[in-house]
């Protein structure tokens, strides 16, 4: 409040106070689009994060603000503002709710959501052995330490 700008904390009534969230989230799930994999559904979920720390909050005027958006059947978000998604993610910088909402629509847009369903139906269908799987995760460990021409 403007008018409490200038009062000790302890001094303010409750209606001066702001209330202040460093990070939050939304999710939505869309139940109308969803099939089943391997004994498991899945719906589609659309979200979001938004973490105040990536931002300059004593700049008068912020140019741009950071989010994070995803859209994909399976999505996982840590406390700590880290996203897992199946689909889409993606950090986007906007300067006001007008770009946030066009970046949302392209987003959507451009997901093909069935053409995803797809992709995890048909990885239901690849198994790996153990002695596979031992080969790729060591391999995989070993990466870093190959030479640059490998």
């Amino acid at each position: 409040m403007p008018e409490a700008r200038n009062k000790p904390a302890n001094a303010l009534e409750n209606w001066e106070k702001t209330l202040y969230y460093e990070r939050m989230m939304f999710v939505i799930e869309v139940p109308g689009i969803q099939d089943t994999i391997a004994g498991n559904t899945l719906s589609l979920t659309i979200g979001g994060v938004k973490s105040y720390n990536q931002d300059n909050l004593y700049l008068r005027k912020r140019l741009e603000e950071h989010f994070k958006l995803f859209v994909g059947f399976q999505n996982m978000v840590c406390t700590n503002l880290y996203i897992w998604s199946d689909g889409y993610q993606s950090d986007v910088r906007v300067k006001d709710i007008q770009g946030l909402k066009s970046t949302i629509k392209v987003m959507l847009e451009t997901y093909q959501e069935y053409r995803h369903l797809g992709m995890l139906k048909e990885l239901a269908n690849h198994h790996l052995s153990q002695q596979q799987f031992a080969l790729l995760m060591g391999r995989a460990r070993m990466y870093h330490y190959l030479p640059n021409n490998l």
